[in-house]
C-alpha cells in the first residue's frame, strides 16, 4: 500500500517530532483526566469553560453577553448559545433578557451554578498542577508563553 518512503512523504521522520500531534496526544491525556473529575459536578469540558467565563467576566461587566463569551473562548455564538442551553437546563445558570427582548439574553450564574463553580475550578486546578507537576517552574512558563504567543497570532 505505502509505495514511499515515509520521510520522502512526511517533513518529520517520527509521529514524536510532529508538535501537532505532540499537541494533540498532550491535549487527550489532559483533557481525559479534566472530564473525570468534571463528572463529579455534572459538567461536560465546553460546560465547565463557558460556567467559569460568565463567572470571570462578571467580575468586570455585570452583563456579560453571549459575543463576549465567545471570543473569551473562541467558539462561535451559535456553540456557546447550545451550551449556555445545557447550563440552564441543568440550573446552572439563568438567561436574563436584555431591555425586554428575549433574542439577546445575559447569563446568569444561579446559586447552585455559582456552587458548582466553586467546586469544578478547584478540581480543574488541581488536576493542572497535577498534569504540569512534571515541568519546573521555568519549563512551565516558558510553555505558557509559548502557548500564549501561539494563541496571540490567531487573533
Amino acid at each position: 500500500m505505502l509505495n514511499d518512503k515515509w520521510n520522502e512523504i512526511s517533513k518529520f521522520d517520527d509521529a514524536q517530532d510532529s508538535p501537532g500531534f505532540l499537541l494533540w496526544k498532550m491535549h487527550l491525556i489532559w483533557r481525559r483526566l479534566v472530564e473525570k473529575v468534571l463528572n463529579q459536578c455534572d459538567l461536560t469540558h465546553p460546560q465547565f469553560v463557558v460556567l467559569v467565563t460568565i463567572a470571570y467576566l462578571a467580575q468586570n461587566k455585570s452583563n456579560v453577553t453571549q459575543v463576549e463569551l465567545a471570543n473569551h473562548v473562541s467558539l462561535d455564538v451559535n456553540t456557546i448559545s447550545q451550551i449556555l442551553k445545557g447550563l440552564e437546563n441543568k440550573g446552572f445558570i439563568k438567561r436574563l433578557a436584555r431591555n425586554g427582548n428575549n433574542k439577546a439574553k445575559y447569563p446568569k450564574l444561579t446559586e447552585i451554578g455559582y456552587s458548582t463553580f466553586k467546586q469544578a475550578i478547584k478540581l480543574v486546578e488541581d488536576v493542572d498542577q497535577q498534569f504540569f507537576n512534571s515541568l519546573n517552574t521555568k519549563d512551565l512558563q516558558l510553555f505558557k508563553t509559548s502557548m500564549l504567543t501561539l494563541i496571540e497570532k490567531d487573533k
